[in-house]
């Protein structure tokens, strides 16, 4: 096909757009997947192997974006266990944690486990 005299470009066919992307490449309209239930952060000190990858402000409130361990990150809001209400995914963190603030502006991260702080910078 040809570009039409109106100068309209057409568009790939179907084909053309499958030959495009490489083998293996991921859905990127797939399901997330939640991370295991009962497996939780690592075995140590959770606290180690957690790590703060980003943060954003959206109509919801601030989210934090968390590493736990190698495959197992997502997003964490403030309350109990970071859960963001309304996402349907089980909580992140692990009982007896929560976050307790998220500062976009300087990106950092507040969490409560059992009294003790920790702050997480990016």
């Amino acid at each position: 096909m040809g570009a039409s005299a109106a100068g309209f470009t057409p568009l790939p066919s179907p084909e053309q757009v499958l030959a495009a992307l490489p083998v293996g490449r991921p859905d990127p309209f797939a399901p997330v997947v939640a991370p295991a239930q009962a497996a939780g952060p690592a075995a140590g000190s959770p606290a180690d192997a957690l790590r703060l990858t980003g943060v954003l402000r959206s109509r919801h409130g601030p989210q934090a974006f968390v590493q736990l361990a190698p495959g197992q990150s997502g997003a964490v809001c403030v309350g109990p266990r970071g859960r963001c209400s309304g996402s349907g995914l089980p909580p992140l963190l692990p009982p007896g944690w929560s976050v307790e603030r998220i500062d976009v502006a300087q990106g950092r991260l507040l969490l409560n486990q059992a009294g003790q702080r920790r702050i997480l910078s990016l």
